[in-house]
């Protein structure tokens, strides 16, 4: 389960882009600023789409990971990116009867994988 984010044009072009104007808006991914939308993919042990979504650029990626959870009642493992990275996340995932696993930050003194 993770995000990418869906460039509509380079950052400098942002005043002048027209087409999804009202619907996109400006981000932020781990390789920088970008405008347009964010597709957030969660996939099987075959790597087969199970749920998919797309939000608007601003949009926190945990924000929309638990509406895609309930529809689907996901068991077992979920690796995840950096940004699920709390104890709160683990506590919660852990009662519906899933396993959060993600990559730990450098500046965290708990690995977690």
């Amino acid at each position: 389960m993770d995000s990418t984010p869906l460039r509509l044009c380079k950052n400098i072009r942002i005043s002048r882009h027209k087409t999804f104007k009202g619907k996109a808006s400006r981000g932020k991914s781990s390789t920088g600023w970008f405008y347009g939308f964010k597709l957030l993919l969660m996939v099987n042990h075959a790597c087969e789409i199970v749920s998919a979504s797309v939000t608007t650029g601003k949009t926190a990626d945990i924000q929309v990971v638990y509406p895609l959870f309930y529809m689907n009642k996901f068991k077992g493992k979920l690796f995840a990116g950096q940004g699920y990275i709390s104890q709160f996340h683990r506590q919660f995932f852990q009662k519906q009867g899933c396993e959060l696993i993600t990559r730990a930050r450098s500046n965290n003194s708990i690995h977690t994988l």
